[in-house]
């Protein structure tokens, strides 16, 4: 598993396809004059994630809508078989640390080895007491088999298989517009989970999900004004006169959110002497209402929205309203295209 490849090489289009719980998103990216640009670009619904068969079905048509005709494609992973690690380890040589991550990933996995696959990438090679810090990733084995069963069975190629988390973090890395010296927390509110990410200089520090997301919010709604989940979700994303008491009913989910990132700022600024100076929200759950505001007043920073296609073009052939209804939620698309 290649879960640290380079960027895209020049003039060769890749496609990324994020398979979530609630839609599927295709981008097809290349490099053309320097300059990045989506070639292609498909959303679908997934009627009934829990479904195998209607998942490969919206699979098949995102792939036909984007008029995909490379067949290897890079997916994405994620949730409680993900596992991510910062882990400090005596300074040794690359083949050392070859040999000896195994061992040491038994410390930090609540699975067995022999359960997972594991990766890693070397982030600092020179730390105080003669220590390095290493990103440690395990997955496991049958959630991998999983998910390229499934592409399989929608009749494309699983060329690489990621983890969600790092590759929205690349995709930041060359779309934010924003100052390289800052310590910045980069947070993406998805349907069923919530991933927090704390960058400084390019590196990342710090990465955690959490299992509350939009669904959550979207239930609580539907309790509230006892109507079903998928009219909860349209008023949700366009609550007009209903604003006041959709922010009153959403209020304490959403101050669940922030009381789990609250903790995780403090462990990160207490452990690095550092303090996070700007927060970047995405996801298709970071517009909800009053959110913006309520983080901003509890967090007392600067709250800003993370735009991943704000530094990549678009085919003409691309619908842009399409692209700008959904752009939060492309974060991992664009960065699987990366690959």
């Amino acid at each position: 598993m290649k879960l640290f490849d380079t960027i895209l090489k020049r003039q060769k289009s890749h496609v990324g396809i994020d398979i979530g719980s609630y839609a599927i998103k295709v981008v097809e990216l290349s490099l053309e004059k320097d300059s990045l640009e989506i070639k292609n670009l498909a959303y679908t619904k997934i009627e009934n994630p829990n479904s195998r068969d209607q998942l490969i079905q919206a699979v098949k048509e995102s792939a036909a809508r984007a008029n995909i005709l490379n067949k290897e494609v890079n997916i994405s992973v994620s949730g409680p078989s993900v596992i991510v690690r910062f882990i400090e380890l005596p300074r040794m040589s690359e083949n050392e640390l070859r040999n000896a991550i195994s061992f040491e990933a038994e410390k930090y996995i609540p699975f067995g080895i022999e359960e997972v696959i594991i990766d890693y990438q070397l982030l600092i090679p020179h730390l105080g007491d003669n220590k390095m810090l290493v990103l440690l990733v395990a997955v496991k084995k049958e959630l991998i088999t999983e998910r390229i069963n499934l592409l399989s069975e929608a009749g494309l190629f699983a060329r690489t298989v990621d983890v969600a988390s790092l590759t929205n973090f690349n995709a930041f890395l060359i779309g934010a517009n924003r100052k390289k010296y800052e310590v910045v927390a980069f947070i993406d509110i998805g349907a069923r989970a919530t991933d927090i990410n704390i960058i400084d200089r390019d590196i990342l520090y710090f990465t955690r999900s959490i299992q509350i997301g939009g669904n959550d919010i979207t239930k609580v709604l539907a309790d509230a004004l006892s109507i079903d989940f998928k009219s909860a979700e349209s008023i949700k994303v366009k609550p007009s006169d209903k604003a006041s008491e959709i922010s009153e009913n959403i209020s304490p989910v959403l101050h669940n959110i922030i009381d789990e990132i609250r903790p995780s700022f403090s462990y990160y600024e207490n452990l690095s002497g550092k303090s996070i100076e700007r927060v970047y929200l995405t996801g298709g759950s970071s517009r909800i209402i009053n959110f913006h505001n309520m983080l901003k007043e509890d967090l007392e920073m600067e709250i800003e929205q993370w735009d991943p296609l704000e530094r990549i073009e678009l085919h003409p052939s691309i619908d842009k309203r399409l692209a700008d209804s959904i752009k939060d939620q492309l974060g991992v698309a664009v960065g699987l295209a990366l690959r």
